[in-house]
């Protein structure tokens, strides 16, 4: 049959490589828009003073990572070879910690707001540094974000790149360790909102906290598993 000719078959595959490379770039091109974003606003001294969902910034960020959440999808259909629940853990963890936490909560931009909560506060100490916590979060994110779509866009393209299957295997190792003292910081800063947020909210964020140590050992385990069959297969 037709579907199963040589010419269909190579159709096919240069059809998913397409898509792949265009799915990727695409992601790629808006962690990179938001490191550069960041970068500007930081060396001018205003990062800290703006609300992510106000200005370009936000905006960025929530688009990058709203259109991550689709690897669960292509996860779940087989388009990747990645695990599902892995992958949702990853991506919709994200979204709710961007979205519900750093955008909707004062305590991160609003220096009046960190003022009247932080004598109250579950964690006093950490909130006057509300804003950089932000900030790192935010880095943290585009930069390992930006190291993996630029591998994986170069690959589905045929190219192999020396220095970024190295980092794509190997940066985990420090940017994981610095996302997972953000992530819990940022959702213990953001408890200060909760209230406002509703109960609903309130329990979602601190089932997310309660559960997040369980949920950081099974991705940070899941990236020690792809390094160590990495090595494997380059040692074969």
């Amino acid at each position: 049959t037709s579907s199963s000719s040589p010419v269909w078959r190579l159709v096919l595959r240069l059809d998913a490589m397409i898509v792949d490379v265009l799915y990727n770039g695409a992601q790629l091109a808006l962690w990179a828009a938001v490191m550069f974003v960041l970068a500007s606003r930081a060396a001018g001294g205003a990062v800290d003073a703006v609300a992510l969902g106000a200005e370009p910034l936000g905006l960025l960020v929530l688009v990058a990572q709203g259109v991550g959440a689709v690897d669960v999808y292509r996860a779940a259909v087989g388009a990747t070879r990645s695990n599902v629940a892995v992958v949702a853990l990853q991506q919709f963890g994200r979204l709710l910690v961007l979205k519900f936490v750093v955008d909707d909560c004062r305590v991160f931009h609003s220096a009046s707001y960190r003022a009247t909560v932080a004598a109250d506060h579950v964690v006093p100490w950490l909130v006057p540094h509300a804003p950089t916590v932000r900030v790192v979060l935010i880095a943290t994110y585009a930069l390992s974000d930006v190291i993996r779509l630029a591998y994986f866009t170069l690959r589905s393209a045929g190219l192999d790149v020396p220095l970024l299957h190295f980092l794509r295997y190997n940066a985990f190792l420090v940017l994981y360790p610095i996302g997972l003292l953000a992530e819990p910081a940022s959702m213990l800063l953001a408890t200060s909102c909760a209230a406002e947020w509703g109960r609903a909210w309130s329990l979602v964020l601190w089932l997310f906290i309660i559960a997040f140590p369980a949920i950081a050992a099974a991705l940070f385990t899941n990236m020690l598993k792809q390094r160590a069959k990495q090595a494997r297969q380059k040692r074969a």
